[in-house]
């Protein structure tokens, strides 16, 4: 039985967090637009084994899917043999030209930052790609994240207000940048097909800002008339 303080999830939470993502931002000044990328697509491959998984592995996932930028594509990876230095994270490409670089320890803020970094600096050029946010956008979409990950602690630990004044100031901070990096990854996406939403998959990308949008709603004090 839920909660009595919960509310229902609004009935339209769908068709609005897909107007969220889909909401038109290209002509906010802070942000460029990424470049064209290059013809292959770096990976970064997440070992989800066991041993990783105990070492934090699925957050790191998380977390990378919720900031990689168009070009890097963030999947999910076997044993590599690596057990005791998780999480794990292999770099390459996704057309077998570039050598495999496996990264140890990639957990939390700074070493997640540093791996996407790493990602924009072309192969054998030595040359960066232009960002898709700037500095300052990237670090709001971070603390959106962060922020979201307090309210889901709180929300399970059932301290409802909490939950709510924690989501909300996730989206305040995350939402914009979060919009205009999926619209930046958006040319290699399924196209949404807005005549039947019932069994739509949101982007890997966004699902951090579709479960804080949900999780809000839920939070919400019941109001009786």
């Amino acid at each position: 039985m839920a909660h009595p303080h919960l509310s229902p999830i609004l009935p339209a939470w769908k068709s609005a967090i897909l107007s969220l993502i889909l909401l038109a931002t290209t002509n906010n000044a802070a942000v460029e637009a990424l470049s064209t990328p290059s013809s292959s697509k770096k990976v970064l491959r997440v070992c989800l084994s066991p041993g990783c998984k105990a070492d934090g592995a699925i957050s790191t996932f998380e977390c990378l899917s919720a900031m990689a930028p168009p070009g890097v594509d963030v999947v999910k990876g076997g044993c590599v043999s690596l057990c005791g230095s998780g999480p794990v994270v292999e770099l390459c490409d996704d057309i077998g030209y570039m050598a495999p670089i496996k990264k140890k320890r990639v957990k939390g803020r700074d070493s997640i930052l540093s791996l996407l970094d790493e990602c924009a600096t072309k192969e054998g050029e030595g040359e960066d790609i232009e960002p898709a946010l700037k500095p300052y956008m990237r670090d709001r979409l971070m603390n959106g994240y962060e922020l979201s990950l307090e309210a889901h602690e709180a929300y399970a630990a059932k301290d409802y207000q909490l939950a709510v004044d924690l989501y909300t100031d996730a989206i305040q901070n995350g939402r914009k940048a979060a919009m205009i990096l999926q619209e930046a990854r958006s040319s290699s996406d399924t196209p949404i097909n807005n005549n039947d939403q019932s069994d739509y998959v949101y982007p890997e990308g966004v699902q951090w800002l579709v479960t804080t949008f949900k999780n809000s709603c839920r939070s919400q004090p019941s109001k009786t008339r």
